[in-house]
This record gives C-alpha cells, sequence and structure tokens, in this order.
C-alpha cells in the first residue's frame, strides 16, 4: 500500500503545479472510479450500452456511480441522458470514428 501511494505522489508532482497549496490532487474521475470499482458501482458500458455514448463523452456527474451497486438508483439514467453533450464533445467522437455510438446517441 505504501508503494501505492508513493507511486501515485511522484505521479501527481509530475501532473500537478508544485505549491504549498497544492498538496494532494488526484483526478477525480479516476479516483471516484477506483472507489466506486471496490464495492460494484462503477458503471459498466456493457450493461448500459443505451447510455454509453454518455458516460464516455458528457460531464461526469454523480449519477453515473449510482447506476448499479449497492443504493443504485432508478432515476440515474435518466439524469445521465438529460447532461448535455457539448458540441466539442460530440465532435471528438465523430473524429475518433466511433461512428456507430454517435449514431446510437442520435437515434435515442
Amino acid at each position: 500500500m505504501l508503494s501505492v501511494i508513493s507511486k501515485e505522489e511522484d505521479d501527481a508532482s509530475q501532473l500537478y503545479y508544485h505549491s504549498r497549496r497544492h498538496t494532494i490532487q488526484r483526478d477525480p474521475i479516476v479516483y471516484n472510479d477506483e472507489l466506486a470499482e471496490q464495492f460494484g458501482a462503477k458503471p459498466s458500458l456493457w450493461e448500459h450500452p443505451r447510455l454509453a455514448f454518455h458516460l464516455l463523452f458528457s460531464s461526469c456527474g454523480a449519477s453515473q456511480w449510482r447506476l448499479q451497486g449497492p443504493n443504485s438508483w432508478n432515476g440515474a439514467s435518466r439524469a445521465i441522458r438529460n447532461v448535455p453533450v457539448t458540441p466539442i464533445m460530440y465532435s471528438l467522437a465523430v473524429c475518433l470514428g466511433l461512428t456507430f455510438i454517435t449514431a446510437a446517441y442520435i437515434l435515442l
């Protein structure tokens, strides 16, 4: 465990600006996914294929970690679909060649 902490501190020191105010920083999406994975709440694209586009290209909200696992929320998928996908992220999906996902998004 100490080796993992040491590695994460080294990674963060290279990634983030060094100052006394920036002591502990992690990518919040990666951090939340790691925590959610421990108890089965990390969203699975295979279990939620109709939400795949939103999970990959829209703003990540707390609802994505309520799709499955303990205390899952029935309204999570609707809340995720209501988050707008910005034109930039939509264009990124098209540029990446994810046309099957973008087509599914348009049809939904």
